[in-house]
């Protein structure tokens, strides 16, 4: 296991009592699946908020992973102040990278509970020393919800790894997800994203598809793919296994009687923030290309 991880979850999560303790848990986690994650996780990461452990793999690439908690500084009745904090596993050129998103957010409870707005900001470095900061606001419903983010380099220039150069790229993101009609343990996402070219030909431009089921309340797949103007149609599937959080919908539910059922959203004022947590990078070596982040 990679020291940077033992580094990051061993500051984030205060109830780990010691990093070999971590290090033993996660490869557990990995190898076993949800079932030995459930009684592992429940042990380690305690409190309210969102809990995410996913595996993910993109066409033509190498598995992808994250860890994700979301944990509140404040409650308050029609409002909470929290943070988000994430170590994700993936691959650059084909070499394994690791990296950290650390952000904090206040979302504002609706007098009928029945939706929330919120503002956020991120920090996000790998251990290349790569960072960027993030801007993001967003607004939630029982059956939909919209957020945008702002993503800005904070350094500039290149920076030489290896024999490359890599860039961090501005850009921004736009996400739109609904419940599909009558199976509220369904739901259909679509990202649009922006990253501006530093010396390449192009900005990188494209739109995500997203289906979004939820197997058990524990465990969720996505299914997609990703249209853009650099290598084109790129599809991609991930198992997340979520540890906390409000009772959700389930395949096992079937087909509701009607279409959309208004809801309570006051339980889910800390699910993760939607956005882009890779840093997406232009690499200049023998050539240009685009290590996209989504």
């Amino acid at each position: 296991m990679n020291k940077i991880l033992i580094l990051i979850l061993t500051l984030s999560i205060s109830s780990v009592a010691n990093a070999d303790e971590l290090e033993n848990t996660l490869n557990k986690v990995y190898s076993k699946g949800s079932e030995v994650a459930e009684g592992y996780i429940s042990n380690l990461l305690s409190g309210p908020g969102d809990t995410e452990v996913s595996i993910g793999l993109k066409e033509g690439d190498k598995p992808i992973g994250s860890i994700m908690i979301v944990r509140p500084y404040s409650i308050k009745e029609d409002s909470v102040i929290f943070y988000q904090a994430q170590f994700n596993s993936y691959h650059v050129l084909g070499d394994t990278r690791q990296s950290l998103n650390y952000g904090v957010g206040k979302r504002f409870l609706s007098a009928d509970k029945n939706s929330f707005w919120g503002v956020n900001t991120f920090v996000d470095l790998d251990k290349e020393t790569n960072s960027r900061l993030g801007f993001g606001s967003e607004f939630k419903a029982s059956t939909f919800d919209i957020s945008g983010n702002y993503y800005l380099d904070v350094l500039g220039g290149g920076n030489q790894v290896g024999t490359n150069t890599e860039r961090v790229l501005d850009g921004y993101d736009f996400n739109v997800s609904g419940q599909v009609p009558y199976l509220p343990w369904m739901n259909i996402n679509y990202n649009n994203y922006v990253w501006k070219k530093e010396k390449n030909t192009q900005d990188s431009k494209g739109e995500i598809y997203t289906g979004t089921l939820n197997v058990t309340n524990n465990i969720t797949m996505e299914v997609g793919y990703d249209d853009n103007n650099i290598i084109e149609e790129n599809a991609f599937v991930k198992l997340i296994y979520i540890h906390g959080g409000p009772e959700r919908s389930t395949m096992d539910d079937g087909i509701s009687s009607v279409a959309f059922q208004d809801s309570d959203v006051s339980e889910k004022m800390l699910t993760k923030v939607k956005r882009s947590n890779i840093i997406t990078l232009e690499v200049e070596g023998t050539g240009v290309v685009i290590a996209n982040g989504n």
